[in-house]
């Protein structure tokens, strides 16, 4: 019984032929880059942390929300811990880090995450003023999830990615979930 498990603990975390690093695969200059979406009508690019509410209550457990702060489909900006506008050539590394490398693949048994805890994201602002979309990122398990699917980058980033966007977060000013040794309150 304690095998099983352990075995059902385990096999979720694990599969096969997954990636073990990732290589920078082209040069594609920043103007040919900034033509893919959400870059293409974003006319500025946010880099922001939130804190997390992981308190329970009583003996029941409430479900926790870990995504980024909304209401009524708008993100909630009272409630972001960090706000960061990346300047032109802070942009120019990120559209190089989410596009310019790939995912090297070895035939071997590689560790899947299953959390998704994400503290940090990227918003992308059109000339409304208005989010239009936005990339979460869980640096504690090196997973994303986007707002729109044809951003192409929902848990599609590699380690050498994560440690680069890590970098710039730092860069520009943010702290918080960058170091996924912080506790949420």
């Amino acid at each position: 019984m304690r095998l099983l498990a352990i075995l059902f603990i385990i096999i979720p975390t694990l599969s096969f032929s997954q990636v073990i690093d990732c290589v920078k695969t082209s040069n594609t200059p920043f103007h040919e880059l900034s033509q893919r979406y959400p870059f293409n009508q974003a006319v500025r690019v946010l880099a922001i942390s939130y804190i997390t509410d992981t308190s329970s209550s009583g003996i029941l457990l409430r479900k926790i929300d870990y995504s980024l702060p909304t209401k009524n489909d708008t993100i909630c900006y009272s409630k972001l811990h960090e706000i960061k506008a990346l300047r032109l050539v802070q942009i120019n590394v990120l559209t190089d880090i989410l596009y310019n490398y790939e995912k090297k693949i070895a035939n071997n048994i590689d560790e899947v995450t299953m959390c998704f805890r994400p503290r940090n994201a990227l918003i992308f602002i059109n000339e409304k003023n208005e989010s239009f979309a936005y990339l979460e990122i869980c640096f504690e398990c090196s997973r994303t999830r986007s707002s729109h699917i044809n951003m192409g980058l929902d848990d599609n980033l590699c380690f050498k990615q994560y440690e680069l966007l890590k970098t710039l977060f730092t860069n520009v000013g943010i702290s918080y979930g960058v170091n996924t040794t912080i506790a949420d309150n």
